[in-house]
């Protein structure tokens, strides 16, 4: 059959696409022959390079995580992600009662240096594994004879996290086993990068223990009204922080808790925490005469709420000791009180009132820096209390715990006991703490 061309050009032209592309012909003809790209907007598209610092830090919204490798559609990985936690800490005590009454003293420390990953895997799987590299965090112990910390150089390390979760669906109900930092307590269950004083309660750093092994559930709470948290665990030794820990210090935590919004503030939930030991406390652990590894008490009690209403916010708790593994102490009575409001998205303020009570049964030695003053260690009051006020600066506004400078002037008060009088045991002053934050 033969083609008409006068029809055929008829077609060609009322086609307005056709039409168009055979008017670029000849131009593209030429840039072909000239060796010339072609015009942008006929390139596709090249994906932006994305280098690791501007992840991290380049952006007023920072990615929530460091991805090496993310593609939701390969059945077996979908994503492999860094993780890094600094925090270094300077402060300056002022004690009134101690060893050298009036003293003061300048330290400093990397209290927390923590690298590791993540990964997700089959969908429903994360694997997590982090360790501490040096800081005090580690190994690190206060040296009364050197007056400083000692053992805690960068080229020292332990296992601080090491589990598998199973995450049905991505329902919020996690199944988990390895080793983590059990998420109790007011202070303990919040991520150090988002804690807004540097330490919160001194009764809770006299009940808390490191990381140990075990195997936990939970459900998210952020979907549930109603939230779980349930684990089994067994806690290990300072020399031994990799290794499965003795059944010596075998205890089991069982928290519930539930969401309370527009009750007292805009949104809040309230916790109940029971953490039970099965150490026999006429039996202690090799090298700890008094000490268990682990729950520091036979029971442990804490109720706490957490809320916030527009720029305020609250956390506030109270926490029981019941049967102190340590035979010399007796219950332990813990109360916090700590708002804190948003003055602008940058600009936080904070202020915190604490309260420790019971025979014997305050570590005081858990103030960090108190022990800087003595030569011997602080020991154990019947009573502390103090009242503190802090500023903290954030440098991204949708992602405080990336990196932020926190501040906090306390002053404590310790009454000591007649038996540990003699020792000067026990801490009365100020101190005033500033340090630097960064995690993702």
């Amino acid at each position: 059959m033969q083609r008409n061309p006068v029809i055929f050009e008829q077609l060609l032209m009322k086609n307005t696409t056709i039409k168009t592309f055979v008017r670029m012909l000849p131009a593209c003809f030429i840039l072909a022959n000239q060796g010339l790209a072609a015009p942008s907007s006929l390139q596709p598209s090249k994906p932006k390079t994305e280098y690791l610092w501007n992840q991290i830090y380049g952006s007023n919204t920072p990615q929530k995580k460091l991805h090496l490798y993310k593609n939701d559609e390969n059945p077996y990985v979908q994503e492999v992600n860094v993780t890094l936690r600094m925090q270094y800490q300077a402060a300056w005590v002022n004690g009134q009662v101690g060893n050298y009454p009036g003293s003061h003293n300048w330290t400093s420390e990397f209290r927390r240096f923590r690298a590791g990953w993540n990964a997700k895997v089959l969908h429903d799987f994360k694997i997590q594994n982090v360790w501490n590299v040096g800081g005090v965090d580690n190994n690190g112990y206060w040296d009364k004879k050197t007056a400083r910390w000692e053992d805690h150089g960068q080229t020292k390390t332990s296992l601080y996290e090491a589990f598998i979760q199973y995450n049905h669906k991505n329902s919020g109900n996690c199944f988990s086993f390895g080793k983590t930092n059990p998420e109790i307590y007011a202070e303990n269950r919040v991520s150090s990068g988002s804690l807004k004083t540097p330490d919160m309660s001194i009764a809770e750093q006299t009940l808390l223990f490191d990381s140990v092994w075990g195997a936990w559930a939970a459900n998210d709470t952020k979907k549930n009204d109603l939230g779980y948290y349930l684990g089994i665990w067994s806690g290990t030794n300072d020399s031994n922080k990799q290794i499965w820990g003795t059944w010596q210090s075998f205890f089991t935590t069982a928290e519930l808790s539930y969401n309370i919004d527009k009750v007292l503030l805009d949104k809040g939930r309230v916790y109940v925490d029971w953490v039970h030991s099965f150490a026999n406390r006429n039996k202690p652990l090799a090298g700890n005469s008094e000490n268990f590894v682990g729950s520091q008490c036979q029971n442990v009690i804490s109720a706490y709420y957490i809320g916030s209403h527009g720029k305020f916010d609250l956390t506030t708790e109270m926490l029981w000791g019941l049967k102190s593994n340590n035979r010399a102490a007796g219950n332990l009575f813990g109360f916090t009180f700590m708002p804190s409001y948003n003055i602008n998205e940058h600009l936080e303020a904070v202020v915190k009132f604490q309260l420790a009570s019971g025979n014997n049964a305050v570590n005081v030695g858990k103030n960090r820096y108190a022990k800087s003053l003595q030569k011997e260690s602080p020991g154990n009051a019947d009573r502390y209390y103090s009242v503190g006020a802090g500023m903290n600066f954030y440098v991204y506004a949708k992602d405080h715990s990336r990196l932020k400078i926190m501040t906090m002037m306390e002053y404590g008060n310790s009454s000591v006991s007649e038996a540990n009088r003699a020792k000067n045991a026990g801490f009365t002053g100020w101190q005033f703490v500033c340090g630097a934050y960064t995690n993702f």
